[in-house]
């Protein structure tokens, strides 16, 4: 150990290694930029935006791509930025203790006063410089901060590849050791927050260059917040009451009147009752009535009903949803405490989600669907 402290060359000029103490100094700041960028990395990739860097790279946009297998793998991100700040750190300390010991050597300073003034300095040189200043930094620009350092990170990866898959074995053995389950699932709340933070960075950046390509269209960033407050509404926000819902009598509906009302109407689907409104006994398909009528002019109108879906009006919309496409229906009739309320259709409940399929008067699309 006293020979690699000792660095002192035969003209009594302090080195390190055969180079001038100077230059040792010059390696440690750019070590301790290099520990930065490392603490830095960390922070970047557990905070930055993937959902936005993964519509980059779908795109074919190269440092998106490293940033979103970077997130995706993010064990090996983390193992690779601890390894490489650790051989950094231990650089640097190893640096600065020759540098004190010559200093302390020249000045003739007491014994084991280099190894106080080396902890000292560089605790407080690496918790200011390589510690808590990148890390409020990365915090406050994690996508900036993350398309920085992709490629550095990844190359870091590939040199310590050997290193880091002995890191890994290790922590499996961990995890099965101790049954550790992996906690970090995504939940709606993170997706729709991550998407909040994509749709207003986008428009921040818009503002400062219109030239800019936007990552989501107007109607599409519509759409995205459609579908987070989808399962909040239910078949009551968006089903017709029965008093805008052309129905018919079975009982005086004849073919020509059947004809007649089809001939006057845009509707594909007509529901059916018996006596009473409220005794809806089947829907009425027009295309397949015409498929019917073409081989008899006279059919039973009765024999060509589909049979009714009931929905009750307290019933989710996503629930409503998937009760018609498990019933391969488009629509349903709508129950208030089992009395009949009215209809709720597909597109209803698809234009939840993107608005305005049709622009047609709302008593004549009620049942036009196809």
């Amino acid at each position: 150990m006293s020979i690699l402290l000792d660095s002192t060359n035969i003209n009594g000029t302090n080195t390190v290694w055969g180079m001038p103490s100077w230059c040792a100094w010059l390696i440690i700041a750019i070590l301790l930029i290099v520990s930065g960028l490392f603490s830095a990395s960390e922070n970047a990739y557990s905070n930055c935006n993937k959902y936005h860097f993964k519509v980059l790279a779908n795109k074919g946009k190269f440092i998106p791509k490293l940033i979103t297998k970077l997130v995706d793998k993010f064990d090996n991100t983390l193992i690779t930025v601890l390894v490489g700040n650790n051989i950094v750190q231990t650089l640097m300390s190893f640096l600065s203790a020759i540098l004190f010991y010559n200093l302390c050597k020249q000045y003739n300073l007491g014994d084991g006063l280099e190894a106080i003034l080396s902890t000292v300095v560089m605790a407080f040189l690496v918790y200011i410089i390589s510690d808590t200043c990148p890390k409020i930094l990365s915090k406050a620009i994690p996508n900036r901060m993350a398309y920085i350092l992709a490629l550095p990170v990844t190359i870091t990866f590939y040199l310590l590849f050997p290193v880091i898959m002995i890191f890994k074995l290790f922590l499996w053995v961990v995890h099965k050791a101790f049954k550790i389950k992996d906690e970090n699932l995504l939940s709606k709340e993170d997706l729709l927050h991550s998407v909040n933070i994509a749709i207003n960075d986008e428009d921040n950046e818009s503002e400062k260059d219109d030239k800019k390509e936007n990552l989501f269209e107007n109607d599409e960033k519509e759409i995205i917040d459609n579908v987070f407050t989808f399962d909040s509404l239910k078949v009551l926000n968006v089903y017709t009451k029965k008093d805008n819902v052309l129905s018919l009598d079975i009982n005086n509906l004849s073919i020509e009147k059947l004809n007649r009302v089809i001939s006057n109407t845009d509707y594909s689907r007509i529901p059916i009752y018996d006596d009473e409104e409220s005794n809806v006994i089947g829907i009425l398909i027009v295309k397949t009535y015409f498929e019917e009528y073409s081989i008899d002019p006279h059919l039973e109108i009765r024999s060509i009903l589909e049979k009714p879906v009931f929905i009750d009006i307290n019933m989710n919309i996503d629930d409503a949803l998937d009760e018609l496409k498990k019933e391969q229906t488009h629509l349903a009739i709508v129950l208030d405490n089992n009395k009949y309320a009215g209809i709720i259709t597909m597109q209803d409940i698809l234009e939840e989600l993107v608005k305005d399929i049709d622009e047609k008067p709302i008593r004549r699309r009620l049942v036009n669907h196809e």
